[in-house]
């Protein structure tokens, strides 16, 4: 049997009736620090988290470790009807209410969106695009959690591009109605709808037919579905509507108002022989130097207003920091989309060329960090391995667009879509036996 490129499925989620959602879902597991795994064990003896990126013990091995009890939790769960099964395929819809802050004010936004299965395909062969480069290590992780589930725990969050609104539309009416869940968690407000009525998913697969989808978070899990999927094929052939050829996905239309991009810093560590004046000598002979000072918590700011009409980094020392833009023919040999973007520019040529790192030592944490908070980024340079921190301004949707439209690749945690959409909401089970609506 054929299969639909977008799928309605049986999710197995948390039954409300037996725990409160704040306290049992979590954020996605790249985002999740030592000090909020131990958080959000202590909220709930049900807590995703257990699940999707439990602890490591002390004494693990293979065959009886985090995997192991992740699966053991998974089944109990079940067995215990804490975690329960749709018995009607559906698609789900989901919205996020939440304070933004634009400008020197808080306003209120909506992100709104729907879950599905999502045929799989290859990238550069599809209508999936990525943006940003892996890493092996994530993909290791994840491939050994999704061996011991079968299932998607948490979605990949893609993009698409519907000028007319064909969705929207489609869609809109059941935002009146009353949710299967609505609760607060950590200030967003997170709603979502079951909905099953079989020609409404039809008008809205149709709807999404010709699409593209750009891949805004997931990458790491995105790929490992592949993987996991032709591990699965290698044991024995399934039909094309098995629900191993298909992952969970968020689908987000590109121009909501409720979708904001930021951006994630990168914290240069423990650099051989680094001497800061030296290195700013070599960086002033790519980027002209727009504005220098002391008071590091001035950076952000000062970032920000010369943001709007350069393409700008920050690099901030113990003791000073430069706002630098781009000499043109310092990035002349890059591709004319990935001139644009400043994680790019920052990898190629000041990591690469400047300061020489490699392939392996870019992918060493003890070498580079990635961070999002401002705050901590900055409190970074109080660390006696710090070499330097480079800041970033927020990425814009179009040349992000523009560059997965290209084929391009840019560097790991270029983006940081806001809010992060949960993990543990609604989980896809795998079976190669089953169809994906079974």
């Amino acid at each position: 049997m054929s299969r639909p490129d977008i799928a309605p499925f049986k999710a197995i989620r948390y039954n409300s009736q037996k725990v409160k959602l704040e306290n049992v879902v979590s954020p996605p597991y790249d985002v999740i620090s030592p000090a909020l795994q131990n958080e959000l064990y202590q909220k709930s003896p049900f807590n995703m988290v257990r699940i999707d990126y439990g602890k490591v013990q002390e004494g693990d091995q293979k065959g009886n470790d985090r995997y192991n009890r992740s699966q053991q939790s998974f089944t109990e769960w079940q067995n215990e009807q804490v975690l329960i099964r749709d018995e009607t395929p559906s698609i789900y819809l989901y919205e996020q209410v939440y304070e933004a802050k634009v400008g020197d004010r808080k306003e209120t936004r909506s992100r709104k969106g729907f879950y599905a299965a999502k045929n799989l395909q290859e990238f550069g062969k599809g209508n999936v695009l990525p943006h940003e480069k892996t890493l092996s290590g994530p993909k290791e992780d994840r491939f050994l959690l999704m061996q011991a589930t079968s299932a998607n725990l948490s979605p990949i969050f893609s993009l698409y591009m519907d000028r007319e609104k064909k969705v929207a539309q489609l869609l809109a009416p059941f935002y009146e109605t009353e949710p299967l869940y609505d609760f607060e968690n950590g200030g967003i407000r997170e709603k979502l709808w079951k909905l099953s009525d079989p020609a409404v998913i039809s008008k809205v697969q149709e709807a999404l037919a010709d699409k593209k989808f750009f891949i805004a978070d997931g990458h790491h899990r995105y790929e490992t579905g592949i993987n996991y999927r032709n591990s699965l094929k290698a044991q024995g052939d399934f039909s094309e509507d098995s629900s191993a050829n298909y992952i969970l996905m968020f689908f987000s239309e590109m121009s909501d108002p409720g979708l904001i991009i930021l951006p994630t810093h990168r914290v240069v560590k423990n650099w051989p022989n680094f001497q800061a004046a030296g290195f700013v000598e070599k960086l002033k002979t790519a980027f002209d130097v727009l504005e220098t000072g002391a008071d590091s918590t001035k950076l952000t700011a000062r970032l920000e207003y010369h943001g709007k009409s350069h393409l700008v980094l920050g690099i901030a020392f113990k003791n000073e920091w430069i706002i630098l833009t781009t000499k043109p023919e310092s990035i002349a040999s890059l591709h004319p989309a990935l001139q644009k973007v400043d994680t790019a520019i920052l990898h190629q040529v000041i990591l690469r060329q400047i300061l020489g790192m490699k392939d392996e030592e870019e992918r060493n944490p003890q070498h580079l960090s990635f961070v999002k908070d401002n705050a901590l980024t900055l409190e970074a340079l109080q660390h006696p391995e710090t070499s330097f921190v480079v800041m970033l301004n927020c990425p814009q949707m179009d040349v992000l667009e523009e560059v997965a439209a290209a084929g391009l690749i840019l560097p790991p945690k270029t983006t940081y879509f806001y809010p992060k959409i949960l993990t543990g909401l609604l989980i896809h089970p795998i079976d190669p036996r089953r169809r994906v609506t079974d």
